[in-house]
């Protein structure tokens, strides 16, 4: 058996200066976006070379690399995306990042190779005049990752007809239910709405960004303080669901329902008893809801009288997070 062709690269250049773009990034996301931007680069010149399929796998797997949550590092490519570090048009077509600084320096890095295999589709640069690149469409390595998989299947039995055909079927009605689209009208950035399950996108599209943000906070608060696994965005959305139904449901103000999350914090028996802010509206033994239960202790608390100025750190969306524990 041949060895198989090397495609990615042992190292790739950095400059010391780094451009305008790069610091915007920073200026965003603080040194966690400049360490998600500097491990994308080794991933992309590391296995393909100029570029990555930018898809839910890899999305996680990168996320995993740098340990943040997968919503901050969607969030630092598709503000990468706006600035013009990866190509925009490119990513809109086929989902793939890459830009013409990471391709020209990945065939000027090849040209000792005895061959490159490049897709024609995804250059965004003059193709180069080098007899040991071959190009290929888009079709041509989908069907080369499919190979393998075609041949262990012409050794296994054939399936029942009847079953195969209530396989398709069921397929198709999956199918059906994700190809619903819904439109963003939301505060979430296109990149992370679109990836969300319908049940989620409609959540954005009816929830405000006052009340994502002070659900978000909250979560991030509790779980530095008790060590929880943060579940991003899905579960902060849906705090930001029950935050809308204390205000027009049950008639808070936004800043009541604030000021309590605050106290509720700050005191030991409530912060242990409502680590998620979902939890709010169930019901205690007593047919009321805990938020109603917790305000009228902090109602009548001394602790009201202490003034809260602004927001005190809770100021912390799922796309601009930081991880400093609250400070009131």
């Amino acid at each position: 058996m041949s060895r198989p062709t090397k495609t990615g690269l042992d190292y790739f250049n950095l400059d010391c200066n780094m451009d305008d773009e790069v610091d915007l990034i920073v200026a965003e996301h603080g040194s966690k976006g400049f360490h998600i931007l500097i491990k994308l680069f080794q991933v992309i010149y590391g296995n393909k070379g100029y570029y990555i399929e930018w898809n839910k796998r890899n999305q996680l797997l990168l996320s995993k690399k740098v340990s943040v949550n997968r919503n901050l590092v969607t969030s630092v490519v598709s503000d990468c995306l706006e600035w013009g570090i990866f190509n925009s048009n490119l990513y809109q077509k086929h989902n793939v990042l890459s830009s013409t600084r990471i391709q020209k320096q990945y065939i000027s890095a090849t040209y000792k190779r005895s061959r490159v295999k490049v897709i024609e589709n995804y250059l965004l640069i003059e193709k180069p005049d080098r007899k040991n690149i071959t190009y290929i469409e888009v079709s041509d390595v989908k069907n080369s990752d499919t190979t393998g998989d075609n041949d262990n299947n012409c050794t296994q039995s054939k399936v029942k007809e009847s079953k195969v055909k209530k396989s398709k079927a069921t397929n198709n009605n999956v199918r059906d239910s994700k190809s619903q689209t819904i439109e963003n009208n939301s505060y979430l950035p296109n990149m992370i709405f679109h990836d969300l399950p319908i049940k989620y996108k409609k959540i954005a599209n009816r929830t405000s960004e006052e009340d994502y943000e002070l659900a978000a906070s909250y979560h991030n608060y509790q779980s530095t303080r008790f060590k929880m696994r943060n579940l991003g965005i899905k579960k902060d959305l849906r705090g930001a669901d029950t935050i809308r139904l204390l205000q027009q449901s049950d008639g808070y103000e936004i800043d009541e329902i604030e000021n309590a999350l605050k106290w509720c914090l700050k005191n030991d028996f409530w912060s242990q008893n409502i680590k998620s802010i979902g939890a709010v509206r169930k019901k205690n033994d007593g047919e009321e809801y805990k938020f109603d239960n917790m305000f009228d202790k902090y109602n009548n608390s001394e602790q009201k009288s202490i003034k809260i100025e602004g927001n005190n750190g809770l100021d912390n969306s799922e796309y601009h997070q930081n991880d400093e524990v609250l400070n009131f």
